[in-house]
């Protein structure tokens, strides 16, 4: 028996390096700084960059600014815990098994992400699939610069 962690242990590992990663920049380039409007909007880049999206950077900011406004927030330290915890309010709702009906013909999975993740998961995941007894086609691009 393998003592691998299988496709979604190693998902998940990737996604919190990834996490871990970013809460990582964010307390370096914040560390010694005091919260304003130059700290939000070095924020609101780094989201943006880090892929978050911007509707959900939009809602994430709204919300630190207004704790902000009434001081909820007295720190980075502060800052950032509340930024994990409008993160993982976001997420919750996607927060469960993939459960694939085999009546919906064709059923389609569509990953977009970053390159590192898309390339080696989804192989894992093609591969988990065709295990299932579920006929894959994997595709992969890259942007094309204009």
């Amino acid at each position: 028996m393998s003592d691998s962690p299988g496709f979604f242990g190693r998902l998940k590992a990737r996604l919190s390096r990834s996490t871990a990663k970013l809460s990582d920049e964010l307390r370096s380039l914040f560390r010694g700084r005091r919260i304003d409007a130059e700290l939000l909007e070095d924020l609101e880049t780094r989201l943006i960059t880090a892929d978050v999206g911007a509707e959900a950077t939009t809602l994430i900011l709204q919300d630190l600014r207004a704790r902000v406004a009434r001081q909820e927030l007295g720190d980075v330290e502060a800052l950032l815990n509340a930024l994990r915890d409008d993160l993982a309010q976001i997420l919750a709702p996607c927060a469960q098994p993939l459960r694939i009906d085999r009546a919906h013909k064709p059923y389609v999975v569509m990953v977009v992400g970053d390159f590192d993740l898309s390339v080696g998961g989804l192989a894992a995941l093609a591969t988990s699939f065709t295990a299932a007894i579920l006929t894959t086609t994997t595709l992969s691009g890259t942007p094309q610069e204009k």
